[in-house]
């Protein structure tokens, strides 16, 4: 996570003044970072000049009215897919899919098949102690 947005996390809302002093940081690198940060969404800005106060924005992950994915497909996708938001949060299965797929601007449905075909293709390269055994492809490469 990046320090600004930790601090601001960890205080509940902070001053870029706090922020600075807290982090050593120059005053205009940190209202540069908090502009991409408003920008993608992940801070709210509070009041208005003198004292504005930024906090973390309350993430939500868009829920899809209908998704057309199989029962078996949302098993493997809850063993086989995670993801960590910018904030830390640790999602998996299909939510995970969907916020990868809304912040990829992806079809769920063909990016969540095309994830378990990759996936179970290369499932088959793991030996018993999940590991991938590359002696035969090493054996069958010529060298130069």
């Amino acid at each position: 996570m990046h320090k600004i947005l930790k601090y601001i996390d960890q205080h509940g809302h902070a001053t870029v003044k706090e922020i600075s002093e807290y982090l050593s940081i120059s005053r205009q690198y940190i209202h540069r970072k908090l502009k991409v940060f408003l920008k993608e969404g992940l801070v709210m800005k509070l009041g208005s000049a003198p004292t504005v106060y930024y906090e973390i924005a309350p993430q939500s992950v868009p829920k899809s009215p209908i998704l057309n994915i199989a029962k078996q497909d949302t098993a493997f996708l809850k063993k086989h897919f995670i993801q960590i938001t910018e904030l830390g949060i640790k999602l998996n299965g299909i939510e995970a899919m969907e916020y990868w797929c809304n912040k990829q601007k992806l079809p769920i449905e063909k990016t969540t098949k095309e994830f378990i075909k990759t996936r179970n293709k290369y499932l088959n390269y793991y030996n018993a102690q999940n590991l991938i055994d590359g002696t035969e492809k090493l054996a069958n490469t010529n060298g130069i």
